[in-house]
């Protein structure tokens, strides 16, 4: 009796696998990565809109203003709220419940 493993068909339909299985993994993985980059560019875009937006805030009103701009957002029950921290040039924190060190490169 032939083995079946050693057959042209076992051979070939195991082939088609595989080929099928490597492609479905690359494509997989490029979407993944056009997913991963455009969210994070999303994510980067809102946060630049929101910046400019609260610098829009504190120039008409100032710092009140500033403050009562961030503490209403952060007090939002919105999924997509963000959380704040602003400092002063001497490195202190001014306004915002995010609880992170003043980035150094500013």
């Amino acid at each position: 009796m032939r083995n079946w493993r050693a057959s042209a068909a076992y051979r070939i339909a195991f082939a088609n696998f595989g080929a099928y299985a490597i492609g479905l993994a690359a494509l997989g993985a490029v979407v993944f990565g056009v997913m991963h980059v455009a969210a994070l560019r999303q994510i980067d875009a809102s946060a630049a809109d929101e910046a400019r937006t609260l610098v829009d805030e504190y120039r008409t009103g100032g710092a009140g203003e500033l403050r009562e701009a961030i503490a209403e957002r952060e007090l939002s029950a919105s999924p997509s709220r963000m959380l704040y921290a602003v400092f002063a040039p001497d490195g202190r924190r001014i306004q915002g419940a995010f609880r992170a060190h003043r980035p150094r490169n500013l």
